[in-house]
């Protein structure tokens, strides 16, 4: 797919200035880390970890998403996919390898589906 986006990861996120502007307006650093993270595990390193990407955390969840991540060096680069319209939203699966294998597990379900 097409190259879409670049940028940074801020791998030490509670340093950044600009990390209090992220969403949730009004919660704790450690909420917003925790609810605009990515896990990244480097491409070519294998090590996974938390980073956050100010734009890119902007977008949006979908099981079948327009655009996909990769980690690479401590920078993440987002790629289309498939075209995307004008004034669409780029979303990503936000589920990681590990939270899929989660999913899989009848338990997990069981616990987790019965609050919705």
């Amino acid at each position: 797919g097409s190259r879409i986006m670049v940028e940074h990861e801020l791998r030490d996120p509670w340093e950044h200035p600009r990390i209090v502007d992220l969403y949730p307006v009004g919660e704790s650093i450690a909420r917003k880390v925790a609810l605009n993270g990515f896990s990244a595990r480097d491409t070519f390193a294998g090590k996974p970890e938390t980073v956050v990407c100010l734009r890119m955390s902007r977008a949006n969840h979908a099981c079948d998403p327009n655009a996909q991540e990769c980690h690479v060096e401590g920078v993440m680069l987002l790629f289309a996919l498939r075209t995307i319209a004008a004034g669409e939203e780029i979303e990503i699966d936000y589920t990681t390898r590990e939270q899929l294998a989660l999913f899989l597990t009848p338990e997990w379900s069981r616990d987790r589906l019965t609050h919705y």
